[in-house]
């Protein structure tokens, strides 16, 4: 196994992120979620509601302590696009950093259940104040792994209308590969063809955090493995963003590993709102 030799210089810096879920329940089921509640597939109009403005304020997140706000949740709520357009509205007079919103996965469900087009919807989310598109079902550009993982989330083919439509309004995306124990080198060669074609904002590397999910048997992807490609990732797009997702308390100790594979950053959550 290749390991990265450590320099403190080259140390990853430690991102300070805030989480705004929409809602926690969702009825796409894939197999290393373990943040959302199932729920099957029913109207939006008798799904729960989701966060709503009152509950941020009572929250009463520290913006002034986050670099990036990400707006995101499941594919079960009641609100309409239209709702989340004022909340990111209002959202925009208290946060002026990065703000990403929704992923193309959600933003393909507004675009099917509401019969609008993704032009409209993303333009409106321009217009919000919005700077990014989230990352979501951008894990594995393979179908067949794709079929396996999360069956139920849009196709790649989808994923990347999305996106082209957002780049063509003005608003960035990323993309955010999940990395899973032992992983063979061709799945990243998928990968990395296909990221050779895109120009995201930046890359958020996901290792698996297996606890709570269907994979529980599988352990967590190691920082070894997640150095590992984060490596390749750098050598294929050396002027890309790396930044690599990880739980708070393992956020500094992994930093200095990462940091010689090629990361820029690790994304650190620091509070989550949600319904």
């Amino acid at each position: 196994m290749w390991v990265p030799e450590l320099q403190p210089d080259l140390t990853a810096a430690v991102v300070p992120v805030g989480i705004l879920t929409t809602s926690r329940y969702c009825w796409a089921g894939c197999s290393f979620c373990r943040l959302a509640i199932p729920l099957p597939k029913v109207p939006l109009s008798r799904a729960p509601v989701g966060l709503t403005w009152d509950q941020v304020e009572a929250a009463a997140p520290d913006f002034d302590g986050v670099t990036m706000v990400k707006l995101r949740g499941g594919l079960s709520t009641s609100q309409s696009f239209d709702y989340w357009i004022h909340f990111i509205r209002r959202l925009r007079k208290h946060f002026s950093g990065r703000l990403m919103v929704f992923s193309p996965i959600e933003l393909w469900q507004y675009h099917m259940v509401e019969r609008r087009s993704l032009r409209d919807l993303l333009r409106l989310l321009k217009w919000a104040g919005a700077d990014l598109v989230g990352p979501g079902g951008s894990e594995t550009w393979s179908d067949d792994r794709r079929t396996r993982w999360a069956p139920y989330r849009i196709e790649t083919r989808e994923w990347l209308q999305v996106v082209e439509v957002a780049a063509a309004v003005g608003l960035d995306y990323a993309v955010a590969p999940m990395i899973v124990p032992q992983m063979e080198d061709e799945n990243w060669d998928d990968y990395v063809a296909v990221l050779r074609t895109l120009e995201p904002d930046h890359i958020e590397v996901k290792p698996l955090q297996s606890e709570g999910t269907a994979w529980s048997v599988m352990g967590d992807a190691s920082v070894l493995e997640t150095a590992q490609v984060v490596h390749r990732l750098r050598q294929a797009r050396p002027e890309l963003t790396i930044y690599v997702r990880l739980v708070e308390e393992n956020a500094g100790d992994a930093a200095e590993i990462l940091g010689a594979a090629g990361a820029d950053g690790v994304v650190a959550p620091q509070w989550e709102v949600a319904p």
